[in-house]
């Protein structure tokens, strides 16, 4: 299901323009990034629910970065291209099928020494194998 989520953002235009991608650094580590890749994302990934079909995982994204303004944009972006509304289809990547997408909550951090934000989004992916 990861690999899904990450298909999807590192292939978003707008998102590879907002963190000034290379070919070498797409700027999305799972875990934890250091201050000189700024902008950039971390991701945790953790299984909520699995009843043998369809699995639920929830994904925490954060968005570091250290100009607000424009961690407001990459936030916005992420949520364009990740959130699936009710009249949406899900999609499909290799054999997992993402069905649906939503935000359940988040949060910000300001580390004031070392002029750095952070923005934390919590989403709810309900996806199966194909």
């Amino acid at each position: 299901m990861i690999y899904a989520i990450l298909d999807k953002l590192k292939n978003s235009e707008e998102l590879n323009s907002l963190l000034s991608t290379t070919e070498d650094n797409t700027k999305i580590y799972p875990l934890n990034a250091s201050k000189d890749d700024i902008p950039c994302l971390t991701y945790t990934d953790t299984p909520v629910s699995d009843d043998g079909i369809l699995k639920t995982n929830r994904l925490e994204i954060r968005i570091i970065d250290n100009d607000y303004d424009h961690l407001e944009q990459v936030s916005k972006a992420i949520s364009d291209i990740l959130i699936l509304y009710e009249d949406q289809p899900g999609y499909i990547f290799n054999d997992v099928v993402i069905m649906s997408c939503s935000q359940n909550g988040g949060g910000s951090l300001e580390d004031i020494e070392n002029n750095i934000y952070e923005r934390f989004l919590y989403l709810n992916i309900e996806w199966r194998y194909l």
